[in-house]
């Protein structure tokens, strides 16, 4: 019912948009951001691209965008998308934490406090997409400008400004109830734990590292004991980062109520169902989500596409001409 593999299948996507949001100063989401859906309709667009896409596969995904004659359709079926907002609850804080490892105090998310925010662009869907989308437009809408609005076009400037407004008082209650969030204060109190433990065993290696004059002789016997303490020291950190990781998994993890188990929580099937159940239900403005989607995704494939063909492989040598002069060779006299 919930195979791993779709796990490592997103897990990827996680890491580059964690690398996206360190490396370009950018506010990386909370949960229950991407928990909003189409309130926050530019990131919504973030969670297809990098979460449930990877969970249905990128020919089923570009099947649906292409060959769908009805743009208002779902992408896939209900359960698919159910099934990636289930392995993104379930992973987040173990995705977080192997992000925060590696990028340390250059990854700031929206739990994190107004002074670890400064300085950082707090509004990602924004940062990637650049544009407004309006969901309060007809679902029949054939014209696409007036559902997804740019700030270039003066025609729809104010209808911009409203939706942007929107969306960053969304923003603001999305901080306000991350900030209550119990799982991250646990996560950033063992975070800290952890890079404590770092220091000692760097501290450690740099004393161990130190040679006094005289010791020659012994050098060969202390490097071996060097090695073995290092693949102790280096099995144990294994085995604490397993546990702290499976510790913030919501569903994998069992909790004091359930006891032990093996696999997934019960859980997990009750809230997959709420969701999917939740996903078959559609308003007007999801609709209009698809359609704004759908025509986003197809220019992004279309600049990709005229991207390969600017980038022309060079054409390859003739050998024949350009090494072995066959070309002045016109016949062969016998």
């Amino acid at each position: 019912m919930y195979p791993h593999s779709k796990t490592h299948t997103i897990q990827f996507p996680v890491i580059d948009l964690c690398n996206t949001c360190a490396t370009e100063n950018i506010v990386f989401p909370s949960l229950e951001a991407f928990e909003e859906g189409i309130n926050l309709p530019l990131l919504y667009m973030i969670f297809y691209d990098y979460f449930f896409r990877s969970s249905v596969g990128d020919t089923a995904w570009k099947k649906s965008i292409l060959e769908t004659e009805d743009p208002t359709e779902p992408l896939a079926p209900e359960q698919g998308e159910a099934f990636a907002m289930l392995l993104l609850r379930n992973n987040y804080f173990a995705w977080l934490w192997e992000a925060k490892s590696q990028y340390k105090d250059l990854l700031v998310t929206e739990y994190d406090t107004n002074k670890e925010r400064q300085n950082k662009f707090e509004d990602l869907g924004f940062h990637f997409l650049n544009c407004q989308i309006d969901l309060d437009a007809d679902e029949d809408e054939e014209d696409i400008a007036k559902i997804v609005l740019l700030a270039t076009k003066a025609d729809t400037i104010t209808r911009y400004d409203c939706l942007l407004g929107k969306c960053r008082r969304n923003l603001k209650k999305v901080w306000q109830a991350a900030s209550k969030n119990k799982k991250y204060k646990e996560f950033k109190k063992a975070l800290g734990k952890a890079s404590d433990s770092d220091d000692d065993q760097n501290t450690s290696d740099a004393e161990a590292e130190e040679e006094e004059p005289g010791q020659e002789g012994e050098k060969e016997n202390e490097s071996t004991r060097q090695g073995e303490q290092h693949a102790s020291v280096f099995m144990e950190q294994r085995t604490k980062k397993r546990k702290i990781l499976k510790s913030f998994r919501e569903y994998t993890n069992s909790n004091d109520e359930e006891g032990k188990f093996k696999g997934w929580s019960i859980r997990a099937g009750e809230d997959l169902s709420v969701l999917t159940d939740k996903l078959r239900t559609v308003s007007s403005k999801e609709k209009v989500f698809r359609r704004a989607y759908r025509h986003i995704y197809k220019q992004k494939l279309a600049a990709s596409s005229k991207k390969k063909k600017g980038n022309k492989e060079p054409k390859p040598v003739n050998y024949q001409t350009k090494i072995w002069n066959l070309e002045v060779i016109d016949s062969v006299e016998i």
